[in-house]
C-alpha cells in the first residue's frame, strides 16, 4: 500500500496511476503469513523482496499454496538471495551469488536492461508483447533492472522452467562478487574475487506444470 522506491503501492493500488493493477480490475492486498492464511480465492501470490528471512510457518504456507497449484510471482534481490532460495530451490530455481554490473560513463553501474525473449513475449497481450507476437520479431517487451543477479534453473517437481528475461554477455558486463557500493568507485573485473562472465545472463524465468486440471504458473525475477 505504500509508495516509494522499494514499495508496491504504485504498481497495485494507486488509482491515479493508469497502469496500476486496481485499474485493471484486480484486488490487491497484503498478507501477514505469521498470522493469516492465504485466501483460497487468491489468483496470484506475490512474494516481493522480503527484507528478512521468512520464518518456517511463512515458508510452509507458501509451499502449501504452490503444492495446491497456486500461481506465484517471486521478486528477488541481490545480496538477499538467501531470503528466497530456500523456497526457490524446491522448484528448481536459484538466485546466484553476486550482482550484475556494467560500468558506464553516464549510468549507474548496476543499471541494466533485460529484453523479453520469444517465450516471455508470448506470455501476455501487453502492447509491446503483442507486437512481438504479431510480427514474430525478436524485439518486444523488456525491463529496467537497478540491482539484479543471475538465475540458474532446472526442471524440478514437475515444473518446466524457461528463461523469459535475458541479457547478452559482453566484455564490460559481469557478475560482481566482491564488495559493491553504488556510490563508490566503479568496480573492476576480478576473477580472483570470484567475478565471472557468461555468454548470457538470465534475470527472469517462468515455471509451468499441469496440476489439478489446470496450468500452474510461477514467475521469478531477480529484481
Amino acid at each position: 500500500w505504500r509508495n516509494g522506491e522499494r514499495e508496491f503501492g504504485p504498481h497495485t493500488n494507486e488509482q491515479e496511476r493508469k497502469i496500476s493493477l486496481i485499474n485493471y480490475g484486480m484486488d490487491c492486498d497484503t498478507i501477514n503469513l505469521l498470522h493469516q492464511e492465504i485466501p483460497a480465492a487468491t489468483a496470484v501470490l506475490v512474494v516481493g523482496d522480503p527484507r528478512s528471512a521468512l520464518q518456517t510457518v511463512e515458508q510452509e504456507k507458501i509451499k502449501q499454496f504452490i503444492a495446491k497449484g497456486g500461481n506465484v510471482y517471486f521478486y528477488g534481490e541481490p545480496e538477499k538471495q538467501a531470503m528466497l532460495n530456500p523456497l526457490l530451490n524446491e522448484i528448481g530455481v536459484h538466485l546466484n551469488e553476486g550482482r550484475l554490473v556494467q560500468p558506464a560513463q553516464n549510468a549507474t553501474t548496476d543499471a541494466l536492461m533485460a529484453a523479453m525473449n520469444k517465450t516471455g513475449n508470448g506470455m501476455s497481450r501487453e502492447l509491446a508483447m503483442q507486437g512481438a507476437q504479431l510480427s514474430d520479431s525478436t524485439s518486444g517487451a523488456g525491463g529496467s533492472f537497478w540491482g539484479t543477479c543471475d538465475l540458474s534453473f532446472k526442471d524440478t517437481a514437475g515444473f518446466r522452467v524457461e528463461p523469459i528475461l535475458e541479457i547478452p554477455g559482453e566484455k564490460n558486463l559481469w557478475v560482481e562478487k566482491g564488495l559493491f557500493k553504488a556510490d563508490s568507485a566503479k568496480p573492476l573485473f576480478s576473477p580472483a574475487e570470484g567475478d565471472l562472465q557468461k555468454d548470457v545472463y538470465t534475470t527472469g524465468v517462468r515455471l509451468t506444470r499441469k496440476i489439478n486440471n489446470k496450468e500452474q504458473r510461477i514467475v521469478v525475477t531477480s529484481d
